[in-house]
This record gives C-alpha cells, sequence and structure tokens, in this order.
C-alpha cells in the first residue's frame, strides 16, 4: 500500500529532476577532483625541476672531484719522472 503511493507521486518529471541533480553533483565533485588533481601536477613539476637541479650539481661535484683527483695524478707523476 505504501509502496503504491510512493509509486503514484513520483512524476516523470519529478524523476528527471532527481537524475538531473545527480549529474550536477558528479559535475561539482569532478570540477574539485581536477583542481585538486592540477594542483599535484603543478607541485610535481616543481619536485621534477628541484630534481633535476639536484642532478646537475651532484654531477658537477663529481665531475670536480674527478678533475681534483686526476689533477693529483698528474701532479704526482710530474714530480716522478
Amino acid at each position: 500500500m505504501l509502496k503504491d503511493k510512493l509509486t503514484k507521486n513520483i512524476t516523470t518529471d519529478l524523476l528527471a529532476e532527481m537524475i538531473q541533480k545527480g549529474f550536477t553533483g558528479q559535475d561539482e565533485r569532478s570540477n574539485k577532483i581536477d583542481q585538486r588533481l592540477n594542483k599535484i601536477d603543478d607541485k610535481l613539476d616543481k619536485i621534477d625541476k628541484t630534481l633535476i637541479k639536484i642532478q646537475g650539481q651532484l654531477g658537477n661535484k663529481v665531475d670536480q672531484q674527478e678533475f681534483e683527483k686526476m689533477e693529483g695524478r698528474v701532479e704526482y707523476l710530474e714530480k716522478v719522472k
């Protein structure tokens, strides 16, 4: 009996309205998720740039250390001769 009353009171317009509200809610949630993902992308880009910079600095440090070792070897060989 109660089911019949509920069924009779829901019209196609009301059903369409409920479905539209569901889609609207999803659109808002999707927009919020997109905004959060964009922020995460920006942060990851900054991290990538920082890592590239650090790798460059480390590469230069290693090259400098290798140079100093080679320079020491050359000086030693010059003294030996």
